[in-house]
């Protein structure tokens, strides 16, 4: 598992600032989910997150190591956005999960 931790990132898109110095610590084993109204900023943070999504400020850090510069497909994270579910299709509830798996490296097994 990865130790995730969020370092006061920000994120405007021009004069609308979504994400305001975010701070945020998932250890290793634990298990989140980011629940808030539309528009709240879930979706920009979990991009921020998976590289999808720039940063004005702050730091993105994978157990330890900054990567708020590496690419998302050089980061080894996953993303999956659940907007509706089949027993509980309910307009407006949204359900955001992240799933934090690492790579192994060639030659580590």
């Amino acid at each position: 598992m990865t130790v995730v931790k969020i370092e006061n990132v920000t994120r405007a898109y021009g004069k609308l600032t979504v994400l305001k110095d975010i701070i945020l610590d998932i250890d290793d084993g634990e298990f989140v989910v980011l629940l808030g109204p539309s528009g709240c900023g879930k979706s920009t943070l979990l991009a921020a997150i998976a590289g999808l999504d720039q940063v004005q400020s702050g730091r993105i850090l994978f157990d330890g190591q900054d990567v708020t510069a590496l690419e998302p497909g050089d980061r080894g994270i996953g993303m999956v956005i659940l907007r509706s579910l089949p027993d509980h299709d309910c307009a407006g509830e949204y359900v955001i999960c992240i799933a934090c798996n690492r790579r192994t490296a060639p030659g580590n097994g």
